[in-house]
């Protein structure tokens, strides 16, 4: 995974991504299967299927800010690598969360508050070419792709 670069010296260095920016969703696998597995209703998952989320990334003096959008919800995460906060998720579930950076990762961690809610895991890969989501809850995964546009649209991975 990542992009590499191999000098002469077999000294390998990692490219460089932008993070930031703003991205649209182009490609979606088992959406259905996780909205289910996290709970949510029946309208709210065929609303959330029929939309085109967009996510827009930003960081200013080390203050990070991921707004995700879709027809049904916005959603705003404002946070620093590696400090936990409290998020309300657009599930609904209570978490204190940790975002961390590894090389052309951004990692999301969400551990449940409430008693019967389950963590979950979202690693976004960023490449030359956009984003691509995994998210993991309790073994049921999303799997997304999102794609930097000109206008600097982006996606949520949730709904």
């Amino acid at each position: 995974m990542g992009h590499w670069k191999c000098c002469e010296k077999q000294q390998c260095l990692t490219k460089m991504v932008q993070f930031t920016g703003n991205y649209t969703q182009t490609s979606v696998e088992n959406y259905d299967e996780f909205l289910k597995a996290l709970n949510v209703g029946f309208l709210l998952r065929k609303a959330a299927q029929a939309s085109t989320p967009v996510m827009s990334i930003t960081e200013e003096d080390g203050y990070w800010t991921i707004i995700s959008k879709t027809v049904v919800k916005a959603m705003e995460l404002k946070f620093r690598l590696g400090e936990e906060f409290d998020e309300t998720t657009a599930d609904g579930r209570k978490c204190k969360t940790m975002v961390r950076r590894e090389g052309n990762k951004l990692i999301v961690n969400q551990k449940a508050v409430r008693s019967g809610d389950g963590d979950v895991e979202d690693v976004r890969e960023f490449t030359e070419d956009g984003s691509h989501n995994e998210v993991d809850y309790r073994g049921c995964y999303l799997y997304s792709g999102l794609q930097e546009n000109i206008t600097r649209l982006a996606m949520d991975r949730k709904l």
